[in-house]
């Protein structure tokens, strides 16, 4: 909804590590060291996640996906300007949280209790 702010800079994301995945029915949260946590909205209307280059995926059907995931660090971080943030994984895998909506809210991220970013 709102797009990442021009000069946002997403290597404070470098370095840490996926300790957990808590699903909801349309909502996930990843959980990163450091009590750093990413939510996104499992709508693709309304946001959502893809991983590599795959097409944009639910809830259901991402969370698999991201099991491989776990207690392996970021290695890289960036933003674009459709609001899209692309997470690099220990391995090589990418996750993308996209911000798919121009009506809704898509993703949050929180450091150390609160509210960084919201796009």
């Amino acid at each position: 909804m709102y797009k990442l702010p021009a000069d946002f800079d997403a290597s404070f994301l470098i370095g840490r590590t996926l300790h957990g995945i808590r699903v909801q029915s349309n909502l996930i949260h990843l959980e990163l060291s450091e009590q750093c946590t990413i939510s996104s909205e499992g709508w693709k209307d309304h946001g959502g996640l893809s991983v590599d280059d795959g097409e944009l995926l639910i809830v259901a059907e991402v969370a698999p996906h991201l099991y491989d995931l776990l207690d392996k660090k970021i290695i890289s971080a960036s933003g674009q300007a459709d609001g899209t943030l692309s997470l690099v994984f220990e391995g090589g895998k990418t996750l993308h949280v996209h911000d798919a909506s121009e009506c809704y809210e898509s993703y949050q991220i929180h450091l150390e209790g609160k509210m960084i970013l919201l796009v």
